[in-house]
């Protein structure tokens, strides 16, 4: 197969530099925390500037553009990509640590290359192109010598198809995910919280101020649970090699509500700090509050701390730990980034229905919970296969039209 530089298939430009002065409405910005491992950025809940801030007409994005991360002070990122697969609802331009690439070469599909792009050869190539000492920095001549294959147009259409037919079941199940826990939010709001007529208090409120149904009172999270704060080992004892336990350090991937961890501990180290399956992972630093369920027994990092009801009833604690802390950093301190102590979080305050109520809440939300599990597994299932299969397309090692047929069967 062919190959051409990228730099004679499309342009490049780099996104746009703000400030907080440039807060405001009416322009959305894709900033690297938006990439997460997506393939296709969703362009509907970005960060938003005013429209002072963009310097050109040509800084905007548009269908068809693929962004790069440029710049990075974790090498892994460099060069992560995500594809813009619609013309987006308002103005919408990138940070200036991101590269736009936009095809201009007819023999190219673009969301063809959207997925070569994150071929681990092609990732490798990028992150492997990271200079300096404290930042990464990918750069346009970077990608403008990458040499990339240049298949018939109806083959890359085709493939891109195969690959996309995946992301399509993916984002089905993560609609799907998103009404379960939207339905267990809203049950826990209409019997817990509209009686008591107010948010959840969170650490530092004073209890005296909330007014409980009879039968009802506030614990505390220690009082009501096992909690585990962790402490991470040294940077020796654990990589990216499948080996001993798994080990999340609570500060990084943290996508999700289930994980599946990409760092291990070494074969010969042990580790007493752990979380056991269908624990609760609260985030205590940088950012405080972050939340999900441990898919099988972990090594618990200091950024994270497991927690498992005293009962048994997890989803009544998972739920009410999201109503509690909707958002990220709603308590702690640091002058950084946020953090809280293990006294912080042991008093982070619990309310207790009566206990019938309770368990007729966990009765009800504990499937959802399940069913959760459940489609993100799948969706896990889905990705590495198609991750595995996206190279043998790409290279020809699978034939396309028996992908299609295989593809098609299991869709029945």
């Amino acid at each position: 197969m062919r190959t051409e530089k990228l730099g004679t298939l499309a342009e490049f430009r780099n996104g746009l530099n703000y400030t907080d002065a440039d807060n405001g409405s009416g322009l959305a910005v894709v900033g690297v925390s938006d990439f997460k491992d997506k393939v296709v950025i969703d362009t509907g809940n970005l960060q938003q500037l005013s429209l002072s801030a963009l310097s050109k007409p040509d800084a905007l994005i548009q269908e068809g553009d693929i962004l790069f991360v440029r710049s990075n002070g974790n090498r892994e990122l460099i060069g992560r990509s995500v594809y813009v697969n619609a013309e987006p609802a308002m103005p919408t331009s990138h940070s200036g640590f991101t590269i736009r690439c936009r095809f201009h070469d007819r023999r190219c599909y673009p969301r063809y290359y959207a997925y070569l792009f994150r071929g681990s050869i092609i990732r490798h190539t990028l992150s492997a192109h990271g200079g300096g000492t404290n930042i990464s920095n990918l750069n346009q001549q970077i990608l403008a010598e990458l040499d990339v294959p240049v298949p018939d147009f109806s083959m890359q259409e085709r493939i891109a198809g195969i690959l996309s037919a995946y992301d399509d079941l993916i984002e089905v199940n993560q609609r799907r995910i998103a009404i379960l826990e939207e339905m267990a939010r809203r049950l826990f709001d209409e019997w817990f919280i509209q009686p008591i007529g107010k948010r959840l208090p969170i650490p530092g409120d004073r209890l005296d101020e909330w007014v409980l149904p009879s039968g009802w009172r506030f614990s505390t999270l220690i009082d009501t649970a096992d909690v585990t704060m962790g402490q991470s080992p040294a940077s020796s004892e654990y990589n990216e090699d499948i080996g001993g336990m798994p080990f999340h350090q609570g500060v990084s991937d943290f996508e999700g509500r289930f994980h599946r961890n990409r760092l291990f501990l070494r074969p010969d180290f042990t580790w007493k700090r752990t979380a056991e399956k269908g624990d609760v992972l609260f985030s205590v630093r940088a950012p405080v509050g972050r939340i999900a369920i441990a898919l099988e027994s972990l090594a618990l990092g200091r950024g994270l701390c497991a927690i498992r009801e005293l009962t048994g009833q997890q989803a009544f604690l998972m739920t009410h730990l999201l109503m509690s802390f909707p958002h990220p950093d709603m308590f702690g301190g640091g002058t950084i980034y946020k953090a809280v102590t293990k006294d912080d979080v042991y008093s982070i305050p619990i309310l207790l229905p009566s206990e019938g109520l309770k368990a007729a809440f966990e009765r009800l939300v504990s499937p959802m919970w399940e069913q959760l599990k459940t489609l993100t597994l799948a969706n896990m299932q889905l990705r590495t296969v198609r991750d595995l299969v996206l190279p043998k397309l790409i290279s020809g090692e699978i034939d396309v039209s028996a992908a299609e047929e295989t593809f098609a069967e299991a869709a029945e």
